[in-house]
């Protein structure tokens, strides 16, 4: 149980430094889904790995927590949206170096360049993709 604790401690002080990191800097679009945050900046894009969901994943699969990711405006090929039929949606960003697309949706959408969006309201998220397609 101690185990279980210093993780979780761990892992909310490391988000804690990622998002105040995060904040200190102007951002064009923001969205926030089940499976954490995603920034758009000037000149990059910054996916936030956090949450409930993320963390007992992780746990459970005893996965390297990922905390944040970013990913330069230039070299980004393509932003797909996975939309399963029960499932709430997630987003992939392809770049240049970018894993290789997982199959199954848990190793989908908790990819490093994978965001789970929400199961209902993502106007957020589509407002966003609509600015770093431009």
């Amino acid at each position: 149980m101690n185990f279980f604790r210093r993780s979780l401690a761990r892992l909310d002080q490391t988000f804690r430094k990622a998002s105040a990191d995060s904040e200190e800097t102007e951002y064009v679009a923001r969205a926030h889904g089940l499976g954490g945050e995603i920034i758009l900046h000037d000149n990059h894009v910054e996916i936030l790995h956090f949450g409930v969901v993320h963390m007992i994943v992780e746990f459970m699969y005893f996965h390297t927590p990922r905390v944040s990711t970013r990913i330069m405006l230039e070299s980004i090929t393509a932003v797909e949206v996975i939309r399963p039929v029960l499932l709430p949606d997630y987003l992939i960003i392809s770049y240049a170096g970018a894993p290789e697309p997982e199959h199954g949706y848990l190793r989908g959408a908790f990819a490093a360049n994978a965001l789970m969006m929400g199961y209902f309201d993502n106007r957020d998220f589509y407002a966003l993709l609509d600015k770093v397609t431009r």
